[in-house]
């Protein structure tokens, strides 16, 4: 890897990207660990063979500055760890599920102030809850992929 150059004009363009320092500042060892952790994830994916593998963690953990360890994962996507899709993906189950039932435990207690006559709260239950099903649906086969 010592083919690799620093990039001096290179700024981590992914929001979970693990090299947060400059180009010409120091790296801490935590970075040094989640690159590790990029390359492995890469490598499981099959974009490394070990030889590779093995060669870019020792660069990796030799690196000094952030742009000499954002060059080890230069032509390498930012892969998401198994916990971080999860994570993800429970956050947008809450986000959807949240205000759906917020909101329609309001309509039913309105509906229960106001004298329990025809439960008209069914319309938006239904509804929105056809969205809310087409939306988990969707995550549901994002997971898939």
């Amino acid at each position: 890897m010592a083919n690799l150059p620093e990039r001096p004009g290179h700024r981590a363009t992914h929001p979970n990207h693990p090299v947060r320092s400059a180009p010409g500042e120091r790296v801490s060892d935590a970075e040094r660990e989640a690159v590790v952790e990029q390359l492995r994830l890469n490598t499981t994916d099959g974009r490394l063979d070990f030889a590779e593998f093995e060669e870019r963690v020792a660069y990796a953990l030799s690196a000094r500055t952030g742009g000499q360890l954002a060059a080890v994962l230069h032509d390498l996507p930012h892969v998401e760890s198994p916990e971080q899709a999860l994570a993800r993906r429970r956050r947008a189950v809450r986000s959807i599920l949240t205000p759906y039932v917020i909101v329609n435990m309001f309509l039913v207690l309105v509906w229960a102030v106001s004298g329990l006559g025809y439960f008209w709260p069914v319309w938006p239950i239904l509804g929105w809850g056809l969205g809310v099903v087409f939306a988990l649906a969707a995550i549901a086969r994002r997971r898939e992929r």
